[in-house]
């Protein structure tokens, strides 16, 4: 199907830099957005200042252990996707120089099986839209809650739900965790577009088949190279592949 051709399309691009190999760049783009600020400080008295929204602004980027931001040239982002930053001496034990690929304390832990956390890639339901690919920005009351092991067609709400970013779409939602299942689940039972969106109604403009295949192999990357980051290996190769073989 054409969501098979998107995956393999990613996959013969490869994977887009990690995270890791952009904290320098991140670092950078701090001190020039620092120096631009220092130097515009004249017009901003003549105009109303929009608010920071960038999601690696100064102010955004802190260690979990420390809620530091400062020595950002020893900051690093967990490679898992979750967000997580650390100073290379916060971490345990201490680290000294950057490592190829790291996963945070929460991500390296063991999961459960049939259940989301925070950074994970699910296929999500909301309201009356289809199942759609997302990354798990928050988990209600703590790090893990039990999710669907299929796509239910009836059943009750658990009261647990999930905060997620709709891949593509840019759209943000909490939905209970009856509608959401694992990525493997979605690849298996939800790739094809026609299953995805049964039982769907009233669609905008973003709720497209192709929005849809793109943001299915968005989600097979996101997931290999996180499962990759969490098992330590910097290539994603062997993990995507794993995950379309289900």
């Amino acid at each position: 199907e054409g969501t098979d051709a998107a995956i393999a399309l990613a996959m013969q691009l490869g994977d887009a830099p990690r995270k890791g190999q952009r904290r320098a760049a991140a670092a950078a783009n701090w001190t020039t957005r620092a120096a631009e600020s220092a130097s515009s400080s004249s017009d901003d008295d003549e105009r109303e200042r929009e608010p920071e929204s960038e999601p690696d602004a100064i102010n955004d980027i802190i260690c979990a252990k420390c809620g530091r931001g400062d020595n950002e040239e020893s900051l690093i982002e967990c490679d898992a996707g979750c967000g997580t930053w650390s100073h290379l001496f916060c971490c345990s034990p201490p680290l000294q120089d950057v490592p190829e690929v790291w996963a945070c304390p929460a991500c390296a832990a063991p999961a459960l099986a049939g259940t989301a956390r925070k950074g994970d890639i699910v296929f999500a339901k909301f309201a009356h839209y289809p199942w759609w690919p997302a990354r798990v920005r928050r988990v209600d009351g703590g790090r893990a809650v039990a999710v669907s092991p299929t796509p239910p067609r009836r059943g009750r709400l658990t009261g647990q739900g999930l905060e997620v970013l709709f891949l593509g779409r840019d759209v943000v939602a909490h939905v209970d965790a009856l509608r959401a299942v694992p990525i493997e689940t979605g690849l298996s039972e939800l790739r094809s577009w026609k299953r995805a969106r049964k039982g769907a109604f009233d669609l905008d403009d973003g709720c497209t088949r192709g929005a849809f295949e793109r943001a299915v192999a968005t989600a097979a990357d996101l997931a290999a190279s996180r499962a990759a980051a969490r098992a330590g290996d910097a290539d994603a190769g062997p993990h995507i592949a794993a995950l379309l073989k289900r």
